[in-house]
């Protein structure tokens, strides 16, 4: 109920602002591509609203990789 109340209108405006900025922009512009690759996994993105299983940040994931990724470097180095 919390993430609805905060979170929906915050992302409804930013998915406003993308559309409204890829019809400013170049079709062919970095910019255009970023704002595409953006509303192409919008569902994904937005998933967050309404099941308050998933978590709003992916600081977990970040960390079990970093750690793999300090373990390969240690190997490499002995």
């Amino acid at each position: 109920a919390v993430r609805d109340e905060r979170s929906r209108a915050i992302v409804d405006d930013l998915r406003h602002y993308l559309d409204a900025r890829l019809r400013q922009v170049s079709a062919k512009s970095k910019l255009a591509e970023a704002i595409r690759y953006a509303l192409s996994r919008w569902d994904g993105l937005s998933r967050f609203i309404d099941d308050g299983r998933i978590d709003l940040d992916s600081n977990t994931v970040e960390r079990s990789i970093r750690v793999s990724g300090v373990f390969r470097a240690r190997r490499s180095m002995a």
